[in-house]
């Protein structure tokens, strides 16, 4: 389904001449789209999420005759601005701003910072957004459409640890990373619950390298620093940064 979308807003670009874009998509079905256009199945496009590091990105196809541009995505940016000193989470925005009746695949990235919250989302929600919402987990809120040169991107939020794993391989890293046993790791990663660059693992036998993102669903996102050193036993000294 999500490949026929995207063939079909590729379908109306050429029909019509005019750019199309899709709705956000996580970098999962980013990943699946790639793949397609590298396979030559589906065309080329360009990606944007409304900021240049953002994780959920609609995809847009252009016409020849037009020269693609970040400006012609259909993205705005709303700047939630708390009224109180509630520490609100990425999960209250997102659930309050579902509340309003809105599919997932009309947010972007939502980007928590001391005072509040800037949420990315589809141009045709974006003043519902701003009107619906005055609260959020019994915090008052007051929201406002923001440009570009408004929007302050905070640093990501990190902790750097230190796991010993049995390993390489990532049921051995999953089990170190989570606390699991390595048969426990095991059904986790059969499960379809980890995820290795944004593509299922399905299997526990690969080999982690440095700079693997491994999404854990459950435990969160975390991504392999460094795994060199041996212990005396042979077991191996792994760092990660474990997203927050």
């Amino acid at each position: 389904m999500l490949i026929r979308r995207v063939l079909d807003t590729q379908v109306l670009t050429e029909k019509y001449q005019s750019a199309r874009f899709t709705d956000f998509l996580d970098e999962a079905q980013q990943e699946i789209i790639k793949s397609e256009i590298q396979a030559g199945r589906i065309g080329e496009c360009e990606w944007f999420g409304g900021y240049t590091s953002a994780m959920r990105k609609m995809a847009g196809f252009f016409p020849d005759w037009q020269e693609a541009s970040a400006d012609e995505f259909p993205i705005k940016a709303v700047k939630i601005h708390k009224k109180g000193a509630a520490n609100l989470t990425h999960r209250d925005y997102l659930g309050s701003i579902m509340s309003l009746g809105i599919e997932r695949k009309k947010i972007g990235d939502i980007l928590v910072t001391d005072d509040g919250a800037y949420v990315f989302v589809a141009e045709d929600i974006a003043g519902y957004v701003v009107e619906g919402i005055d609260k959020i987990a019994r915090c008052g809120v007051r929201c406002e459409l923001v440009s570009g040169s408004q929007i302050e991107i905070p640093e990501p939020k990190f902790k750097v640890l230190d796991v010993v794993a049995a390993s390489r391989r990532l049921d051995a890293v999953v089990a170190a990373v989570c606390g699991f046993s390595r048969k426990a790791a095991s059904e986790y990663i059969a499960s379809g619950k980890c995820s290795v660059n944004h593509r299922p693992a399905g299997r526990g036998d690969a080999s982690v390298c440095e700079g693997d993102i491994l999404s854990l669903r459950g435990i969160g996102r975390v991504e392999i620093e460094s795994a060199g050193s041996q212990t005396r036993s042979g077991r191996i000294h792994i760092r990660i940064k474990k997203f927050i």
